[in-house]
């Protein structure tokens, strides 16, 4: 199911005066004293405390349904409402807070003869930016803060008679000091996988909900097996992104250069690369490469790449060492040691330079 499903409406409210436009539907928000002003994504709507608010009238909607909302109070003075429906039968629901000990909450509650409420387990302040999932859904009902599931539990079932929403106001005299920013109404329960999208990490995600691109993150490792000629590079995907990757390898040179960001790598500024291609999840990965020259020092990085782009690790060096000495068995004091892996022997130059060709193939 995709997030757009059941989207009521949504209110983005990045107007910078006048009436908040419904990006979904027709419930265009009449506007009372509200200003605007820099909100969590774009602008957000300021609500002053006293005499500001957004109404709707005329809005129906039955039991099982979700809002989410950005919010920043500036003052934190008892119990005003966020969101309020009220039906002319008086039922209601509404999402505000609480003070527990001194400690203030959000607070969901649904009035329908008795009063139901659900209270987070997460203490709020002014100045913030916080994320609220409200789900009435009878039995099932949610409260999510910042991603994060505080409170569950039976709320009654509120309003399903057109009726009126108000922000900021209880459809009295209560007003709340309050920014809210980028509301969303779903006739529908949100899975807690969709209340992580929409969170974003903390960035929060704007209708129509695409998320932004997200390339892979890797390291580029420290190089082992050096040898006057050879290496293996080494490389590991921390987070492939929103999909495996499908392509991973290095780069190297000679010269140090700045991270390619979303380029190929036969089109950086790097002489050398090595490919491979097919379906990459996180973890390590290596590749030899061969004919360095010898004490040399080499620049290299680990890449990957999926459908959103190139990404490139840090960028590492290392030294090849120095070409073995030789040394010619038919000269007298030499002897041959097995076990000495750092020198060439041979009777004769032929053989030192066949055993170096085999040395670089």
């Amino acid at each position: 199911m995709a997030l757009t499903d059941n989207l009521l409406s949504y209110w983005k409210l990045d107007e910078s005066s006048g009436n908040a436009a419904d990006s979904v539907g027709s419930n265009t928000l009449t506007n009372s004293n509200v200003t605007y002003s820099a909100g969590k994504i774009n602008n957000g709507a300021v609500f002053n405390g006293s005499n500001a608010r957004f109404t709707k009238s005329s809005i129906s909607q039955a039991d099982g349904f979700s809002i989410s909302a950005w919010i920043k109070w500036g003052v934190l003075d008892g119990q005003p409402a966020i969101l309020f429906r009220k039906a002319s039968d008086g039922s209601n629901w509404a999402i505000t807070t609480t003070n527990d000990g001194g400690n203030e909450q959000f607070k969901i509650q649904a009035y329908n003869g008795s009063s139901t409420t659900i209270v987070g387990s997460a203490n709020i302040s002014t100045a913030t930016w916080y994320h609220v999932v409200a789900i009435f859904n009878g039995a099932s009902s949610k409260l999510y803060m910042n991603g994060v599931s505080v409170g569950t539990g039976t709320l009654n079932t509120g309003p399903s008679a057109a009726d009126n929403i108000y922000f900021a106001n209880d459809s009295g005299g209560n007003w709340a000091t309050v920014s809210i920013d980028e509301v969303g109404w779903w006739t529908r329960a949100l899975t807690s996988g969709e209340v992580t999208t929409l969170y974003n990490g903390g960035t929060g995600l704007q209708y129509p909900f695409i998320p932004p691109e997200q390339p892979p993150v890797l390291d580029t490792l420290a190089t082992t097996d050096i040898t006057h000629v050879a290496a293996t590079l080494n490389g590991e995907i921390t987070d492939v992104g929103l999909e495996d990757a499908d392509e991973r390898g290095f780069v190297w040179g000679t010269t140090s250069h700045s991270d390619p960001g979303d380029t190929a790598p036969a089109s950086t500024s790097y002489t050398e690369y090595e490919t491979e291609t097919g379906t990459f999840s996180a973890g390590t990965f290596d590749a030899d490469i061969a004919d360095l020259s010898p004490e040399t020092t080499y620049y290299v990085r680990a890449y990957a790449h999926n459908s959103d782009g190139y990404a490139y690790g840090d960028e590492v060096s290392f030294d090849t060492d120095a070409a073995p000495p030789f040394r010619f068995t038919n000269l007298p004091g030499i002897v041959f040691d097995e076990e000495d892996t750092t020198t060439i022997y041979a009777e004769r130059l032929n053989d030192i330079l066949d055993r170096l060709d085999a040395l670089e193939g």
